[in-house]
């Protein structure tokens, strides 16, 4: 590992020192407070008694210092260990120092040793009188350039080239605005007042639908939304009367299509957040089992979980679980939250009820002071079980509907020609229609419209995974 690496690993844990000690702080401050409620008769001993059984969960304070401390302290070795690498890496490295200042670094003497030498190297560096600038007229350059050998056209070339290395390389990016929408502006303009009188009139209406673009992740204000809902339905009644009347020619036809595309507009604006969530809710539950082969291969080898979470993000090989991963990121590494709060955070805003389970187990493994590398274990051989079943079953379920199809699509139709070729010979006609427009429209028109009904029915019903 390069000296980079070794120092990366340091912040690391360092991070992680800060999180235990924060742990610890949180449960002796829970229980000078539980004690002093007590102490001052604000609850019963029974509640003081159950209280700090649950918050020490069969555990003494004591214990719990100790497997905190304990844990720091392994955290503090691993970190001098990294230091002593450190060391050894320089040492090993041919730099160009004084003798006098090659001492060992590896005792507190030596070290303090070093740095005094250093600092007085630097203060006689500073008493180095600087050599004085002396600027030369143009005829002097001309005749340094011409002793080189080196027209300007050459200097120019160089500079234009040493300008164009160095420029500036505008920072990467890491974290985005979300930026005002054109039409849900004109929207809040024209419907916000509607908006607010609707919101406080039918608060039961609007509060499935406000819960559920949160869980949708969709980047609108409620409000914003419903505004958004009212100016398109508007918006649709006049162009679907429009277009309606162009083709029937009827004015109350017209104006009754106008109504209904309205209302249908309204509608499926409402509903199309738990679209989304279904939607979302799949696709989490298709790319958990895998992640979560991911994450235990990354907590075996010892990564703190906080760097799990960010190496999923970094691989990009699960799109419907960023979104929920990056929440926990952005919780620790803007809000400032420690991990635990994080999970739970996100496993109350989840539409998926498996990634809920995942995050809640998360969370008490680590409050619990358990190993989450045996628990991602454990969790990965459950989903491996349950998606195994998934499959045997979908395996099942795939035959059966073969076995509908063969006989839907394949033996009727041709059962079906078979008749109306005997029947061809019999009479030409049935009720009036000759038995070759039957046989066109079966074939160019029947056949195709059950096939794509079938292939929508698979779609529908097929497993989540």
């Amino acid at each position: 590992m390069s000296i980079q690496e070794y120092s990366k690993k340091i912040i690391e844990l360092i991070d992680e020192i800060k999180l235990y000690q924060t742990y610890k702080n949180r449960l002796d401050a829970s229980i000078i407070s539980l004690n002093n409620q007590f102490r001052e008769r604000k609850i019963s001993e029974k509640a003081y008694k159950e209280n700090l059984k649950r918050l020490l969960k069969d555990k003494t304070k004591d214990e719990w210092n100790t497997y905190f401390n304990s844990y720091i302290k392994q955290l503090l070795d691993q970190i001098s260990s990294l230091n002593s690498k450190i060391y050894e890496e320089f040492s090993e490295q041919e730099l160009k120092i004084p003798l006098p200042l090659r001492v060992s670094t590896k005792s507190p003497r030596s070290y303090k040793l070093l740095k005094q030498e250093v600092k007085e190297s630097k203060e006689e560096i500073k008493q180095i009188p600087l050599p004085e600038i002396v600027s030369i007229n143009k005829k002097t350059k001309l005749k340094y350039l011409n002793e080189l050998n080196i027209n300007k056209a050459d200097i120019q070339n160089f500079l234009r080239s040493q300008k164009i290395k160095g420029t500036k390389i505008s920072p990467k990016i890491k974290y985005t605005v979300y930026k005002s929408n054109f039409f849900a502006k004109i929207s809040n303009v024209l419907f916000d007042r509607l908006s607010v009188f609707l919101i406080k009139k039918y608060p039961n209406m609007f509060k499935s639908l406000f819960n559920s673009l949160r869980i949708a992740n969709i980047k609108l204000l409620s409000r914003t939304y419903v505004s958004i809902m009212l100016f398109s339905s508007f918006l649709a009644l006049p162009l679907v009367a429009l277009f309606s009347y162009l083709f029937l020619n009827d004015i109350i036809k017209s104006v009754l299509l106008g109504i209904l595309g309205f209302f249908a507009t309204f509608f499926f604006i409402y509903i199309y957040p738990y679209t989304l969530i279904n939607s979302k809710k799949r696709g989490i539950k298709n790319d958990l089992v895998f992640a979560v082969i991911h994450m235990s291969a990354i907590a075996g080898s010892g990564t703190q979980p906080i760097k799990i979470f960010k190496l999923l993000v970094d691989s990009g090989e699960y799109k419907n679980l960023e979104s929920e991963i990056k929440k926990v990121l952005n919780y620790i590494n803007l809000f400032g939250y420690n991990l635990s709060t994080a999970l739970r955070e996100v496993a109350s805003t989840t539409p998926s009820p498996e990634l809920k389970e995942l995050l809640s187990g998360m969370v008490s493994t680590i409050e619990t002071g358990g190993d989450i590398k045996d628990y991602l274990k454990e969790k990965t051989e459950d989903m491996l079980n349950n998606y195994k079943i998934e499959q045997k079953k979908h395996t099942i379920l795939i035959a059966t509907y073969s076995d509908v199809y063969v006989g839907i699509m394949i033996a009727a139709p041709l059962l079906i020609i078979i008749t109306l070729a005997i029947l061809d010979k019999i009479a030409s006609t049935i009720g009036n229609v000759s038995i070759a427009t039957i046989s066109a429209v079966g074939v160019y028109f029947l056949i195709p419209f059950v096939n794509i009904v079938f292939i929508l029915f698979l779609n529908i019903t097929q497993p989540e995974i």
